[in-house]
């Protein structure tokens, strides 16, 4: 593809970040603050409504099935908006040791319906192979690869195609998603993970930003390759757990 940029980990601050990027991050901390006080509060009224009507259903009820994976949602939606709160609040990570296979996963299956909705598919690739050992976050991971598969589908056009690719390769664990969607302009690739800036008018430009610091936090790097009309794809390269 014609266009690319690639940010990578590890630099000095006065080489990395701009001020005014920093400042802009600081922004987003406080948004994700806001948005996590706003996100928790109806999902505690919705586990306690669910946990009611679970007490008052008959054991045999097929409704049971229906309540308990809609209470692991409930579960799994607070446990990612705690990790994306914490990336952007700090730009740190955990470091426990994580099978990249299982956030990737679960990102996927949160993230189909979305597809299913312009009737497009979903190629999966290298998720069947051996663990892929790293050390991190598996909430905030499990946001990252959200955040990249939403946008893609969002890129998509009605029978559209997007998929993932996971390889562990020379001591890193790559990752990429692709879609064959709008695709970004040039002139604009190189702003978008930009705190605050979209490309799409309903866009929060919050996604790809703290897609960038859940990549920084864990010592990888990210990089976007797009060409208008033919499609975007995101490479991410993180370090494998010893």
């Amino acid at each position: 593809m014609s266009g690319a940029v690639e940010l990578m980990a590890g630099r000095p601050r006065a080489k990395g970040l701009q001020r005014s990027q920093r400042e802009a991050l600081v922004e987003v901390g406080k948004f994700a603050a806001l948005l996590a006080h706003e996100v928790r509060n109806p999902l505690t009224a919705i586990r306690i409504d669910l946990q009611r009507v679970e007490e008052k259903l008959p054991p045999e009820s097929p409704l049971r099935l229906q309540l308990a994976r809609a209470l692991r949602e409930v579960e799994r939606l607070d446990q990612t908006v705690s990790g994306a709160l914490r990336i952007a609040r700090s730009g740190t990570v955990s470091s426990d040791l994580v099978d990249l296979r299982v956030p990737l996963l679960r990102a996927i299956e949160v993230a189909t319906p979305a597809f299913d909705q312009v009737d497009a598919t979903l190629a999966v690739r290298g998720l069947d192979d051996a663990p892929v050992p790293v050390r991190g976050d598996e909430a905030a991971l499990e946001q990252l690869f959200l955040n990249l598969l939403l946008n893609a589908a969002q890129a998509l056009r009605p029978h559209g195609a997007a998929g993932v690719i996971l390889m562990a390769t020379n001591g890193h664990a790559d990752v990429e998603v692709w879609d064959r969607g709008i695709g970004i302009d040039a002139d604009k690739l190189g702003r978008v993970f930009d705190p605050f800036y979209s490309t799409r008018k309903e866009g929060t430009g919050l996604g790809l930003a703290i897609a960038r610091g859940i990549v920084t936090g864990h010592g990888g790097r990210i990089g976007i390759e797009s060409r208008p009309g033919e499609g975007t794809a995101i490479s991410i390269r993180l370090p494998l757990a010893r």
